[in-house]
């Protein structure tokens, strides 16, 4: 009997042992994947290294072998379940109370500019010279500082952040913006702030729910009808659904085994969002952002062409923001304008070339940036394509 278990003993300790390294060759068992940011280890030049004795192959071949060993992601994801359940800690995000998560670099970006004091002339002279050169073409520019999650709900940080003082670089510059001349400025955390008993973030996500979207950007819809002058279309009321949702940025950023339960919102008018139709016509990807690196990249990421009476409507407008304005055409606010034109970056330093191309028709040039990325905007650069034309 004792020799029978023992048998029993030695196979399960050999199929444990064998599992790992047939999985690596077989993939049979799909894995849940982990979102690293990183490639995997390569091996460069295997063989002519190993006839030359390099002394850095095992080295690479540990690595090779360590980033592809069989169920690695899935104790990978039982480590930070235990480290989730039993610590509270992780690598990537913050695990705050009640289940919110935050983001790491997001929360670290805002603490480490609120110590820049030279940030906030830089952004707001880099503001004014955009505002000069669109104004000189006869184009109004609007501003959206969008909130970031932890600067709505920091009582469900883990800790304290090191702030206030010094006061945070978006609020700084709300304070000169909310007066400067010719900048059209949405105050997003301030819009938010007089609706933060309710959930306005995903907690699973860095990002800002539909709800939030809808505060921010009917208002944005309102300011821009009475900065040019016209009544503003109606935007029907939102009829919201909660969903459960297992997503988001920082829940995969977590990975752990487990999913972080969510609740979310949604409203039919998002079933409706980027389909062309007798409307109104969406086109992706149009044009060449004309920038080295990265290649590639379109001049727009959508245009959209309204083909509703033009009486009823704003003018044509350029979207140039990030993923938090994405709420604005999922929630179909597009369709209160002529047309609309967006490219989709954090990056200012296409603005430059994308002005070059800027078409004849747009009367209103939006720029959203979420409160991390804002210091970004000191880098607009080179407007020297403020002379030029808009193209016909």
């Amino acid at each position: 009997m004792r020799a029978r278990i023992d048998s029993i003993f030695a196979g399960l300790f050999m199929a444990l042992l064998a599992a790992p390294l047939l999985q690596m060759v077989t993939h049979l068992v799909r894995e849940p994947l982990v979102e690293e940011r990183r490639e995997p280890q390569p091996i460069a030049a295997l063989w002519p290294r190993l006839a030359a004795m390099d002394p850095s192959l095992p080295s690479d071949v540990n690595r090779w072998f360590d980033d592809r060993y069989g169920f690695r992601s899935v104790l990978i994801r039982l480590h930070n379940e235990v480290d989730y359940q039993l610590f509270d800690v992780s690598d990537k995000v913050l695990i705050g109370r009640k289940g919110w998560l935050f983001e790491k670099d997001f929360v670290d970006d805002v603490v480490a500019d609120a110590h820049k004091a030279e940030l906030e002339g830089q952004v707001v002279d880099a503001l004014r010279g955009l505002r000069d050169c669109l104004a000189r073409r006869g184009i109004k520019l609007v501003f959206v500082l969008n909130a970031t999650k932890s600067s709505v709900y920091p009582q469900f940080l883990p800790a304290k952040l090191p702030l206030d003082p010094p006061p945070r670089l978006s609020r700084r510059l709300a304070a000169v913006l909310g007066s400067e001349p010719g900048i059209t400025f949405i105050d997003g955390e301030r819009i938010l702030r007089r609706h933060d008993s309710e959930d306005l973030f995903y907690r699973t996500d860095l990002h800002m729910n539909l709800k939030a979207s809808a505060y921010v950007y009917r208002e944005m819809v309102a300011r821009i009808a009475r900065l040019v002058g016209r009544p503003a279309p109606p935007l029907a009321p939102e009829s919201w659904r909660a969903i459960t949702w297992h997503g988001g940025s920082e829940a995969r950023f977590l990975a752990k085994l487990l999913p972080v339960a969510n609740t979310s919102y949604t409203t039919p008018r998002a079933a409706l969002a980027r389909k062309s139709d007798d409307a109104g016509t969406y086109e992706p990807n149009v044009g060449s952002a004309g920038i080295a690196n990265p290649p590639g990249l379109p001049l727009f990421d959508l245009v959209f062409k309204n083909k509703r009476p033009a009486d009823t409507l704003l003018p044509p407008l350029m979207l140039f923001g990030t993923s938090f304005a994405d709420g604005f055409f999922d929630l179909t606010y597009n369709d209160a304008f002529a047309a609309v034109y967006q490219t989709r970056s954090n990056v200012p330093e296409r603005i430059g070339p994308l002005l070059r191309q800027l078409p004849g028709d747009v009367q209103v040039f939006v720029m959203e940036f979420p409160e991390p990325y804002v210091s970004f905007i000191s880098r607009i650069g080179d407007l020297r394509a403020c002379d030029i034309p808009k193209a016909q």
